[in-house]
């Protein structure tokens, strides 16, 4: 820019924002399963063409632990930096993603409690309206925190993960509610 005139950059593609797209899953549900996806083209094209088609997908391939409170999650990225005597250069990035979940009943509270930090596991959340998917992929979680109303918990799980977002969660919208 020394001395010229500024230009707009070119994005490749359409950058969502995370908070935007986390806010549609307000009562949704949330899927857990073991294991990974290689990437959003291993989920087979036939189950993106309608909702009950998606959900005959998500029972075979997740177990529905809870729905999502109203306020079902936040994302929050962080970047060390390290100062030398002219500059300050970025470091590693720290990533941390929290999933509120409402409505556990207590044996699955107590799994979740025991067992989710203890494999990779791939996370679904699907909205209310079932046109969109969230999917965290190969994460390890840990369960947080749990209040208890009538019987029912509601926790935060959540993950940290560094480097890039690239594979890391998928991003399905606009499941038709029909076949096209």
């Amino acid at each position: 820019m020394a001395g010229g005139t500024p230009t707009k950059p070119s994005l490749e593609k359409l950058i969502v924002n995370f908070h935007d797209q986390i806010a549609v899953f307000n009562h949704g549900s949330c899927w857990l399963g073991d294991g990974s996806f290689e990437a959003i083209e291993s989920i087979p094209p036939e189950v993106l063409l309608a909702q009950r088609e998606f959900e005959n997908f998500l029972k075979a391939t997740f177990d529905e632990i809870s729905d999502l409170g109203e306020n079902p999650g936040k994302e929050e990225s962080k970047v060390a930096k390290f100062k030398t005597t002219n500059f300050l250069i970025e470091g590693k990035r720290s990533n941390t993603i929290e999933l509120t979940l409402i409505g556990l009943n207590q044996a699955r509270k107590d799994w979740l409690e025991s067992q989710l930090n203890k494999e990779i596991r791939t996370i679904a959340l699907w909205s209310a309206n079932k046109a969109n998917c969230l999917i965290f992929n190969a994460m390890r979680w840990s369960y947080e925190r749990s209040n208890e109303f009538n019987g029912l918990y509601t926790a935060t799980i959540s993950t940290e993960y560094s480097g890039p977002t690239k594979d890391r969660y998928f991003i399905i919208d606009g499941i038709p509610e029909t076949a096209v």
